[in-house]
Formats: C-alpha cells, structure tokens, sequence
C-alpha cells in the first residue's frame, strides 16, 4: 500500500479531476479515515503547479467553518504534493472519467450530479451554494471566498 508522510495509507481510489488524483486512506497516527489529495505525476515537476497546488492547501488550512472541509496536513511525499482532508462531502469528485480530457470534456458539456444524489443528508440550501461554486459561467459563481464564506454564515445562522 502507497503511504505519503510516512502517515496516511492509501486504502482506495476517491476520484479524479484535471490536476489532482484523490485517494481514501487511514491516518496511521490517528487511525482515522482520511481524503489525500494528491497532484497528478504530470505537473508534480511544474514549479507553477506546485506553488498553486501549495497555496491552495495553505488557503484551505486556514479555513474553519462546519460546511468547509477540513484540512489536517499537507506535504511532499516521494515528490508528490498532497493536502489531507478528513472527508469529502459527497464520496465524489464532481466530474469523474478515465482521461483528463474525458474529465475535462465534463467540466465543459456536463451539469454535476446534484450531490444530494450521493448524501441524501444534504440540505437544498448546502446543494445550491455547491451548485453555484461549480457553475460554468464564472460570472454565475460567488465573487470570491469572502461572498461564498457570508453565505455559508448565514446557512449556519439558520
């Protein structure tokens, strides 16, 4: 079984999209259940790539609120970048084929399936706000994660 951080063994694949591969894996350290996302072989060399890849995962870090997943670690592991995270909301990646480009072809022609067909536990008003981040036309999408972050006060609120 693949390890990364000499802590979180890989017990799974979880999905895919264009630039990360995500794994389900146990936390050894914890004996937890854990979501590794880890950046795809083909950008692991890009300097450009892993300092986005890097930044997203300290961005991510920072964030604390009951509808934002968790971050718990993050790293290089054997030259794989990889940011852990305690769950995914659904079990899925919103659009999942075996290429890329398959993959990409459904973030350009395909709606995602709504998540509420995966976890039946999620409300209207959590299934829209993810709808809206995962919208096609940007202008459609929160202005940014200041807009989206009230938005998920307010449902916390309610």
């Amino acid at each position: 079984m693949e390890l990364f951080g000499d802590r979180y063994q890989v017990q799974g694949n979880a999905g895919r999209d264009l630039i990360a591969v995500f794994y389900h894996a146990r936390d050894l350290l914890l004996d937890r259940v854990v979501l590794v996302k880890v950046l795809r072989d083909i950008y692991r060399n890009n300097p450009r790539f892993v300092m986005c890849f890097e930044r997203e995962a300290k961005m991510l870090s920072s964030l604390r609120h009951p509808n934002v997943v968790q971050v718990f670690d993050h790293g290089q592991s054997q030259g794989n970048c990889f940011i852990v995270m305690y769950e995914m909301l659904t079990g899925h990646t919103p659009f999942d084929r075996d290429t890329p480009v398959a993959v990409a072809m459904q973030h350009i022609q395909d709606a995602p399936t709504p998540p509420s067909q995966f976890n039946p536990n999620i409300t209207p008003a959590l299934e829209d706000i993810i709808l809206r981040c995962l919208e096609k036309v940007p202008e459609m999408r929160y202005r940014d994660g200041l807009q989206m972050a009230r938005v998920l006060e307010k449902l916390e609120d309610s």
